[in-house]
């Protein structure tokens, strides 16, 4: 079956592959605590990767995320205007509370709405759009005829003094069709800009704990 296992266990296509990105084949067929927010997902997604640091060092740099705030660690110029992530901890941003929102973009008030918090050991955030136009809706507002619903959870795990830090992605779609433009243009964007924000929360979080 190879380093991942069966493909079919996440979905078909080349996406699912590649999206478990440094992630364990137990560690993507777990369940996590999140994962029932979206039961019925057809896609889901996890990525991992290790920090030489405690999980009560990681969890600061996850609760300032947010456009305009601490930004994404990932590229800027796509998820944060231009505005470089924070290199610090920033203290007045740590005050993070179950619906609150972390801004996906500049001004957003929908997503990603905080699902559940558990200091420090998991942050869950929401987002949900009505199609076609994208609107952005809070988690309990009624489903459309046409959406996106997905959580996007981030799980610290202690290993010998270092945090495991598993990320994973659910959605759900509906029409079946929306499935296509997700995995032939989310799904890779997603991927990639996934990866680089492991990597700067990692050079981050191992610069203050060396």
């Amino acid at each position: 079956m190879g380093r991942y296992g069966n493909p079919s266990a996440v979905g078909a296509g080349t996406f699912q592959l590649m999206s478990l990105w440094h992630a364990t084949e137990s560690e993507r067929r777990r369940q996590l605590p999140g994962d029932e927010f979206l039961a019925e997902a057809r896609e889901s997604s996890t990525h991992a990767t290790t920090i030489a640091a405690p999980p009560e060092a990681v969890w600061p740099w996850l609760l300032q995320m947010g456009c305009g705030r601490g930004g994404w660690y990932s590229y800027d110029r796509l998820d944060n205007q231009g505005i470089p992530s924070a290199e610090a901890i920033q203290p007045e941003l740590q005050d993070v509370h179950v619906g609150d929102v972390l801004p996906s973009y500049a001004g957003s008030k929908d997503a990603f709405e905080v699902l559940q918090l558990a200091p420090p050991t998991h942050l869950l955030l929401s987002a949900y759009f009505r199609l076609p136009d994208l609107e952005g809706m809070r988690w309990e507002a009624p489903r459309p005829k046409a959406f996106l619903r997905s959580t996007w959870g981030f799980y610290l795990e202690k290993e010998q003094g270092n945090t495991r830090l598993l990320v994973r992605s659910r959605t759900v779609f509906q029409p079946r069709w929306v499935g296509f433009l997700v995995n032939l243009i989310m799904g890779p964007a997603h991927l990639v800009m996934q990866r680089k924000q492991l990597l700067n929360l990692r050079a981050r979080a191992c610069q203050v704990n060396p």
